[in-house]
């Protein structure tokens, strides 16, 4: 790393520093001369078991619901889930005693899903709902969303 030297009254010089912590990989030397250390080749992290990410939130088994939005809503509000193959798959709407006010069942395709949820659809003023993905193999873990009254 170079650090730009920006005083008016001096020409604009670039120098090396000396960063003030102790990065994972790499050993300083007992020195201020250049070069300051040298890279480490060291395991950093001992990873075991499965490990696995997503930036859509796919679990091992290719499944995914994502929040709703926008969150909280007024008129309607979208949904999006993946699934690994085409299949059935349920979206179950609740209200916070566990009460079941709303599903939508079909056949979805492999993939990237989404379903507009209309708030006229919905047995409730406003408030705060629950819901999750259910197929054959697979439920989901329960994500609120907000209804704002009419």
């Amino acid at each position: 790393m170079t650090v730009l030297e920006n005083k008016p009254q001096t020409k604009e010089t670039s120098a090396p520093i000396k960063v003030n912590s102790i990065p994972f990989n790499w050993e300083y030397f007992q020195t201020d001369d250049m070069p300051f250390g040298q890279a480490l080749d060291v395991e950093c992290i001992t990873v075991g078991g499965e490990v696995t990410s997503s930036q859509d939130g796919v679990n091992k088994n290719g499944y995914a619901l994502h929040q709703n939005y926008p969150n909280p809503f007024y008129d309607n509000t979208l949904i999006e889930f993946i699934l690994p193959q085409g299949q059935e798959a349920t979206l179950v709407f609740f209200d916070a005693t566990g009460r079941v006010i709303h599903t939508i069942q079909g056949d979805f395709k492999a993939g990237q899903n989404v379903v507009k949820i209309k708030h006229s659809n919905l047995s409730l003023q406003g408030g705060m709902l629950f819901y999750r993905l259910e197929t054959a193999e697979y439920t989901s873990e329960v994500l609120k969303m907000t209804v704002i009254d009419r």
